[in-house]
């Protein structure tokens, strides 16, 4: 899959900038997820349908020319035919291999993104709202990489008996995902309730690298943002400043 040009990214769609739909878009999948665990059944129709709709935010963000819209659009495809196929028939294998083909184009989205964001043109809206886009992502790479071990390794994790609805300290497939969503997001925050702790070393290790990473991500990106913004403001002070010097000059020969 060719990477789209960082300054092609991002521009400015017909009804506003790109991202903030995908923004949007994470922010409520991420919202409804507690409601998607309580409705069994009518919740899993409704992941799959936050799914199509993230998934056509990615396409419309990033995709720059026919040939990745297309690519993108038959792996967002094969992405929500994998994930339905495993919520409704609940083949390891299936869900195992949905999930890590969203991840990847998660993983692929995110990059772009960041390239756009860290670029050296002006901060915008748009910029912002890529910003926050990534870190949203960030949560859910995690929270579906948590998931990938927890197929692999059974009882990576355990939730509490006190915060599981099925009073079991193992994840059931019904709560697998809403669960990490929840733990994801808590450990990028470092909020850390320890309703959902890990289990095993590479679980530990992988969750300390979540919250790690949270923590530098907010930094950098800030650090960048203002460092963009008062670069970019410098020289329009100083464009302003030789103008004016201009005008001056040509007012005395006058």
């Amino acid at each position: 899959m060719v990477s789209p040009g960082v300054g092609d990214v991002g521009r400015k769609g017909r009804s506003g900038p790109r991202f903030l739909l995908l923004m949007t878009f994470l922010f409520v999948e991420f919202a409804f997820y507690p409601v998607l665990r309580e409705e069994r059944i009518l919740g899993a129709h409704l992941f799959t349908l936050f799914t199509v709709l993230v998934l056509a935010a990615v396409v419309y963000s990033i995709a720059t020319n026919r040939t990745q819209r297309i690519v993108m659009a038959v792996l967002s495809a094969l992405v929500t035919g994998l994930q339905y196929a495993g919520t409704v028939s609940r083949p390891a294998a299936l869900d195992f291999a949905g999930i890590a083909l969203y991840t990847a184009l998660l993983l692929y989205t995110a990059v772009v993104i960041l390239r756009y964001v860290f670029n050296d043109e002006p901060v915008t809206t748009n910029k912002i709202y890529g910003a926050v886009s990534a870190y949203l992502l960030l949560g859910y790479l995690w929270a579906f990489i948590y998931a990938m071990l927890e197929l692999a390794m059974p009882g990576a994790f355990l939730v509490s008996e006190a915060f599981s609805e099925h009073g079991t300290t193992e994840f059931l497939a019904d709560d697998r995902m809403a669960m990490f969503f929840y733990y994801s997001f808590v450990t990028l925050t470092t909020l850390g309730y320890g309703d959902v702790t890990p289990a095993r070393a590479l679980s530990s290790t992988l969750a300390a690298t979540e919250a790690m990473m949270g923590q530098i991500f907010v930094a950098v990106l800030l650090a960048r943002l203002v460092a963009l913004q008062i670069a970019h403001a410098g020289r329009g002070a100083a464009g302003g400043g030789a103008k004016e010097q201009d005008l001056a000059r040509s007012n005395v020969s006058e």
